[in-house]
């Protein structure tokens, strides 16, 4: 099976006020070294993973736009060292206070077919309160330079929760996707993080309480739904063969390689990442990896029931007896199904043979459904 392929790149131009993930601003002799560095530790996992096929290539942050001139020698490097399929999906995410419409053409020319907007909100006072460096207008411009240079395949973030934000806002994400027309939606709730600036001013922000965000996930779900946008996981929603495959790697444990510092990888069975430090990254090779061990079943029963395809209970059984899983003792597969009824009564799951998925209502639950249905 193909290997998917994450490439981090983690410098900002700011900081926003929500983000907790490692990234740092970085200067201009810190951005060649690392370009530098990247391309010795992409020879590194080429080595290592000798013969392997790439179908999927994802450029993440940090802010990959602010080195869009440099991804085509970055992805020269991947050819180099990796057998890249044919129609392999390149992925770029982009802030639109980053990226130049002429840099469009360069982009897709190196290959990169599917890019991935940081729009998250449709207010430009709650831009402006997340830190964000753009503006609404600006993120429509971005959305439509990227289709007129000819890319097909656009994807937007939002964020779900925002201080201030009302049920009205699903219907504000609609009209700027009826107008900017992405193939792709991912819509996450607003999560305050120890240590950032939104965190900190919680008590004085005018944050939705429980029951509105569940309204707003609810009536967003909905009106994505009535654009021809299918839910295929908790928070994200694509047009028919829009599903995006690198993040599908992600929640069906398939093989990923993440090179940068914090980037996380999954390969032939077991879990590695490098630690948070663009300093040892510059030095090191892949002495510096960190392992965390295999998956296991919890693992995959968790990430399953994050999609709407949901878990089949049949599947997980046979990956347990091929030895590909390990078994848990705490999880009784065959008690799943049966759990599952009083939830499906109650309009949270579905129950289809041996499959099990939550609905979108079942989605704002999902923790504790997931727990019931595992551990009863």
């Amino acid at each position: 099976m193909a290997v998917g392929l994450y490439i981090h790149i983690p410098f900002c131009a700011r900081k926003c006020a929500y983000c907790s993930f490692y990234s740092l601003p970085g200067g201009r002799q810190q951005r060649a070294d690392y370009l530098r560095a990247l391309g010795r530790h992409i020879a590194l996992w080429g080595q290592r993973c000798s013969g392997e096929t790439v179908d999927s290539i994802y450029f993440g942050g940090g802010t990959p736009s602010l080195l869009a001139d440099d991804i085509p020698a970055v992805l020269d490097a991947v050819r180099r060292h990796f057998n890249v399929a044919a129609g392999c999906e390149i992925s770029m995410e982009c802030n639109p206070a980053t990226i130049a419409p002429h840099q469009y053409n360069a982009l897709r020319k190196a290959g990169v077919d599917r890019l991935s907007f940081g729009v998250q909100s449709t207010c430009d006072a709650q831009l402006v309160q997340l830190g964000r460096l753009h503006t609404v207008q600006q993120a429509k411009d971005s959305l439509l330079d990227a289709r007129a240079a000819g890319f097909s395949d656009l994807s937007v973030d939002f964020m779900l929760g925002l201080p201030g934000q009302q049920v009205q806002a699903a219907d504000d994400m609609a009209a700027f996707l009826h107008e900017t027309r992405p193939t792709h939606i991912s819509a996450y709730m607003l999560k305050l993080e120890p240590g950032t600036p939104l965190y900190a001013q919680k008590d004085a922000l005018d944050l939705p309480d429980e029951d509105a965000v569940a309204d707003l996930y609810l009536a967003a779900v909905q009106a994505f739904s009535q654009l021809g946008y299918d839910q295929y996981e908790i928070s994200n929603f694509a047009r028919p063969g829009r599903r995006c495959v690198h993040n599908m790697k992600y929640w069906q444990l398939e093989d990923y390689i993440g090179i940068g510092p914090a980037a996380h990888s999954l390969y032939r069975g077991r879990r590695c990442y490098y630690p948070s430090d663009l300093s040892a990254f510059l030095g090191g090779g892949l002495e510096l990896l960190r392992h965390e061990g295999r998956s296991d079943l919890e693992e995959y029963c968790m990430l399953r029931l994050r999609l709407t395809d949901g878990l089949d209970v049949s599947a997980a059984s046979r990956q347990l007896r091929s030895g590909r899983l390990p078994p848990d003792p705490d999880i009784d597969l065959a008690a799943v199904t049966g759990r599952a009824a009083p939830l499906a009564a109650a309009g949270l799951v579905l129950v289809q043979g041996s499959r099990v998925s939550l609905t979108p209502a079942g989605f704002l639950l999902s923790n504790a459904i997931t727990a019931k249905l595992l551990f009863g």
